[in-house]
């Protein structure tokens, strides 16, 4: 590649050693991971997977058999309601949403994640 982009890449990646910005990914993960637990509360919510800073929530039409909506749906009704919350996701294929911030999210802004998450859920009932 060109030079300053490698300049620009090589400065970024000193300044996440420096600032241990890869170190503060463990407790992140849990704080999101324990946050999105309260999803549960909404039937729809089949499954919460996570690891680290990534995750996904299933959204099912029944928890119990696990079937999905049609053609992803409601995940991308889910989606467009968070969207429209200052949140941006993505519905995958097999009713899933992914969300994925990045390695400096803060604590507030991970609660914001959620709490986004739960009022697009209860939106789009």
């Amino acid at each position: 590649g060109h030079p300053v982009p490698c300049a620009v890449a090589l400065a970024n990646l000193d300044i996440m050693h420096r600032e241990q910005i890869v170190d503060g990914v463990t407790p992140k993960g849990e704080r999101l991971r324990k946050r999105l637990e309260k999803l549960y509360d909404f039937p729809e919510v089949g499954d919460i997977r996570s690891i680290g800073l990534m995750a996904g929530i299933e959204l099912v039409q029944n928890r119990d058999t696990k079937a999905l909506y049609p053609a992803s749906e409601r995940p991308a009704a889910v989606a467009a309601a968070a969207f429209e919350r200052g949140l941006s996701t993505r519905a995958l294929l097999g009713g899933t949403m992914q969300i994925a911030p990045p390695l400096v999210v803060t604590d507030q802004q991970i609660d914001f994640i959620v709490d986004v998450l739960a009022e697009a859920i209860e939106a789009t009932r």
